[in-house]
């Protein structure tokens, strides 16, 4: 695939007036209007997103890509680089934290190795390596444009795949060690935001650590020419979006200086759901930095996304206003692996069975083709 051909990518919009007939079924159900908030939104979006006022979202995936960051190598974690391989197998071999959680949620966890620095096996493991790990953004581009486009492609073949397959909707894992550091970087970069206002402590760094994280991503925004000559926008008061609208070759170019190959993979999977009319749910930091990217290249993919929970990190929250997206959980999590997209799952069925058995008689009574 070449930029071009990425970026001339076309999508079709849900239709507002499936979310409307749905929203009806809804409100005429034996239940106050509007008594279950944000879920009845979700359950609207779904069947607006799928084109159908019977949506279906019975089979469910969670797709983690895995990669290894060059961007270590500037000491922004405390957990080694290891890290990454170890938590893909047990993904693959359904001993992952996460695993136990989609095995009661109903979801296929599916890891994905694109980018691994080092050879793994798994029985549930798929292998599309773009190459072993990312370079070190501080001191030369992390990745090719080759690499981004292949990546990109990789996420929007497995979305394909899936469509074919039955499934109705997807959630978005990552695993990869030091892998805030390229997401807040990339955030930043798009939205032109404030490293010390956005990048987080990851999973409980220290003052050391942080420090580091945030001088690799200060230096990484400097090198390429995304800190501004204007200085970083303000984040105080936020009222407006800022940065959206950008050239989407920038955008791609942004990713192959800073990002990682985890990130675009998730972009792919953001613009594959998007042409495949699939819902897909942003979990955590890095999918947050995907989604934005992803929107920024095929402007209109956040119309087929979902949020799950805000996490930690404070580019998420951002993120999520610049993209109109409003997750259902705020629970002060930092898992990754897509564990908060898996436990919003059960919530999503109960309130989808809900909708299903009750409104078929609601559905008949206003009379709907």
């Amino acid at each position: 695939m070449t930029r071009r051909e990425l970026i001339s990518t076309e999508i079709e919009l849900p239709k507002d007036e499936v979310y409307y007939q749905i929203k009806r079924i809804i409100d005429n159900l034996p239940k106050p209007v509007d008594g279950l908030g944000k879920f009845e939104d979700l359950i609207c979006k779904i069947g607006s997103m799928q084109d159908t006022i019977h949506p279906d979202i019975k089979e469910k995936a969670l797709v983690v890509m895995c990669a290894d960051n060059g961007i270590l190598e500037e000491g922004v974690t405390e957990v080694g680089g290891y890290m990454t391989g170890l938590i893909c197998k047990k993904m693959a071999d359904g001993e992952a934290s996460v695993c136990y959680m989609a095995d009661i949620a109903g979801v296929k966890v599916m890891p994905v190795d694109i980018g691994i620095n080092g050879d793994i096996e798994g029985k549930n493991l798929i292998v599309n390596k773009i190459a072993k790990g990312t370079k070190n953004f501080v001191k030369e581009p992390a990745m090719t444009e080759e690499q981004v486009l292949e990546a990109i492609k990789t996420g929007m073949d497995i979305v394909t795949k899936l469509k074919s397959e039955g499934y109705g909707l997807i959630c978005t894992g990552d695993m990869g060690i030091g892998n805030t550091t390229t997401a807040v970087a990339l955030i930043c970069a798009i939205l032109e935001g404030d490293p010390e206002a956005l990048a987080g402590r990851g999973a409980g760094a220290s003052d050391a650590i942080h420090k580091r994280k945030l001088d690799a991503i200060f230096e990484g925004l400097h090198i390429y020419g995304y800190d501004g000559s204007a200085g970083f926008s303000s984040l105080s008061g936020y009222d407006s979006p800022y940065g959206m609208g950008q050239d989407a070759g920038r955008i791609v170019e942004m990713v192959m200086n800073l990002g990682g190959l985890d990130i675009a993979g998730l972009i792919g999977i953001f613009i594959g759901g998007a042409i495949n009319h699939i819902p897909v749910v942003v979990d955590g930091i890095l999918p947050a930095a995907a989604a934005l990217a992803a929107d920024n290249i095929i402007p209109g993919c956040k119309s087929y996304m979902l949020g799950s929970h805000f996490g930690k990190e404070p580019a998420t929250e951002i993120v999520f206003e610049e993209l109109e997206i409003d997750p259902v959980i705020n629970a002060d999590m930092a898992m990754g692996e897509g564990v908060g997209a898996v436990m919003l799952m059960p919530m999503l069925d109960m309130v989808m069975s809900m909708y299903n058995n009750l409104g078929t008689e609601e559905e008949e009574s206003l009379n709907y083709d």
